[in-house]
């Protein structure tokens, strides 16, 4: 029997492997019904805080709110499928929380990483015209290199 074909992006293979193995454990976790729209503004309400409480220093406060966006970008996600709340809106409000918590962050911190928030911005059109997920992990990187900034 086929599958009907998500009304949101297709997420890139390797993204879709991974989701697999993970959300075959974190799934059964009873993770609270909370609309994910909330937690994505969760999201972005972390990265507005990293900028007003951190600036360009490189501070643990400011580890842990990039970190705390990460994670309830992450957890939306996982939220909605946990509880079948899926939808193309869902995908539309999380892509759109993801590129304001990007141009908060990078907005700040300027280039090159907001050369970054702009090249996944315009992914996004491609995203939703070819209906598969195209996107840099630029916060991923960041918090990366912010670690390092930090220790350094």
């Amino acid at each position: 029997m086929k599958q009907a074909t998500p009304s949101y992006p297709k997420k890139m293979g390797w993204v879709d492997s991974f989701r697999r193995i993970t959300d075959k454990h974190l799934l059964n976790i009873p993770w609270p019904n909370i609309n994910p729209t909330v937690i994505s503004m969760l999201s972005v309400a972390a990265a507005i805080l990293f900028v007003l409480l951190n600036g360009q220093d490189y501070t643990r406060t400011g580890f842990c709110l990039l970190l705390l966006n990460l994670i309830f970008d992450w957890l939306d996600g996982l939220i909605a499928r946990r509880h079948q709340r899926e939808s193309r809106r869902g995908w539309i409000t999380d892509s759109l929380a993801d590129r304001a918590s990007e141009l908060v962050i990078f907005g700040i911190v300027g280039q090159p990483w907001f050369s970054l928030f702009i090249i996944n911005t315009l992914m996004v059109f491609y995203s939703v015209r070819f209906n598969k997920t195209l996107i840099i992990p630029a916060r991923q990187i960041f918090i990366i290199f912010y670690l390092i900034k930090m220790i350094t």
